[in-house]
């Protein structure tokens, strides 16, 4: 009966987005899509309370205890949105990684592949939206801009996540850990371009850019670990070059190109918000910029003009203050760090640019989406995953020495 809760809830939290619950007629979104692995993780803890007390929870252990301190905060202030925006935004991802992280491999293995699902509908959806230009779980801002202009390089995907930037950082994050553990070459690849197209219908710049970089890096390293095979490598050689021709075709040659190729300048009004977003601090009290207020989010885009605040960080300042938005970044540096203790150099660079580096271009990292699924790849891949004592090497293919990392 746990199991079928535990896959059950991993699959509406997976898929039961805010765009999706509003055509399935639910409000309460965020606590909908948690309530099962919830209530798995209370009675767990419950009936093993010493589970709680692992020496390895200690990273999520600090992470809860700063969301308490924030939530105790926001009482005392009766900020009852911010409440609402700590718990959904990083304690309940971290109470159901706390759930994932010692189920047997089995149902390891059915959520990874889950995850992976999730991955190619995102993927299908979004290519799918592009080619007949219709949001099949429209999202209201993107709906007004194709209104306002008829270009259809201005059209943005939205797939199952509504926002393209959010979905941009979900297909990123989940691509690079695709990338760094141990599927075939081909299967990774697969990923790469559908990911990589995915991102081109986003219209997602910066992890447009940040993956031109980290994909041709993956095929200069696949061609290179095929050397010792003449003929295998000559084929990698000829498959890598016309995946990357045919991407460089349809991005020149069609609306694929989007904002990236269509606009007349670099420095557009979305480029310049992401600068404005550094005046937020001049609209805001002294007292809010210590303590936080949720209220001042709107009050600053109506002054920037913009929708919405391009930085995750300044976001999180603004609602919990610098105190507490401080000790928060610091809590999830530590629980970043724990997660990518067993990587090589190599393969945190990848999942690093391809998670803070691609969300750091808007808000999505002060938002659950791209959390959730950091956290539940990062307890499930794993079981996935060879460790490469040799930092230069992705794959693993050339290790002198393997360990396998699992717990």
């Amino acid at each position: 009966m746990k199991q079928l809760l535990l896959y059950v809830g991993i699959t509406i939290y997976l898929f039961l987005t805010s765009t999706v619950a509003y055509y399935v007629g639910i409000k309460q979104v965020g606590l909908a899509s948690s309530t099962f692995l919830l209530i798995l993780f209370f009675f767990k803890i419950t009936s093993n309370y010493s589970y709680f007390l692992k020496h390895d929870f200690k990273e999520e252990r600090l992470v809860i205890l700063v969301c308490i301190l924030i939530l105790t905060v926001e009482f005392i202030l009766k900020d009852y949105i911010s409440m609402k925006d700590i718990s959904l935004f990083i304690l309940c991802p971290v109470l159901i990684s706390m759930l994932i992280k010692y189920q047997n491999s089995y149902d390891i293995n059915f959520i990874r592949n889950l995850i992976l699902t999730f991955f190619f509908i995102e993927c299908g959806l979004a290519i799918y939206e592009k080619l007949f230009e219709i949001n099949i779980f429209p999202y209201e801002e993107i709906d007004n801009a194709i209104l306002l202009n008829n270009n259809s390089w201005m059209f943005r995907s939205s797939a199952l996540l509504g926002h393209p930037l959010t979905n941009a950082v979900v297909i990123s994050t989940i691509l690079g850990f695709i990338i760094v553990s141990k599927f075939t070459s081909f299967f990774k690849i697969f990923s790469l371009v559908s990911g990589f197209i995915s991102l081109l219908c986003f219209n997602a710049r910066g992890a447009i850019l940040i993956w031109c970089i980290l994909g041709l890096f993956y095929l200069y390293k696949f061609i290179k670990n095929n050397k010792k095979n003449i003929v295998f490598y000559y084929f990698s050689l000829l498959l890598s070059i016309s995946i990357s021709l045919s991407i460089i075709y349809l991005t020149f040659n069609t609306s694929l190109g989007g904002r990236l190729l269509n606009q007349d300048k670099l420095l557009d009004g979305s480029a310049q918000t992401r600068l404005d977003v550094y005046n937020s601090f001049s609209y805001i009290s002294s007292q809010d910029f210590w303590i936080g207020n949720s209220k001042n989010f709107i009050i600053i885009m109506n002054k920037l003009g913009a929708g919405g605040i391009e930085n995750s960080f300044i976001v999180i300042i603004i609602k919990f203050g610098i105190i507490m938005g401080f000790l928060l970044m610091f809590s999830l540096y530590k629980l970043i760090r724990k997660f990518l203790k067993p990587y090589s150099l190599i393969q945190k660079i990848f999942i690093i640019f391809s998670f803070i580096v691609v969300g750091s271009f808007n808000n999505s990292l002060s938002i659950s989406a791209p959390w959730v699924i950091f956290l539940l790849c990062s307890n499930t891949f794993r079981y996935n995953l060879y460790i490469n004592k040799i930092p230069h090497s992705i794959n693993g293919e050339k290790a002198s020495s393997i360990i396998r990392f699992s717990n």
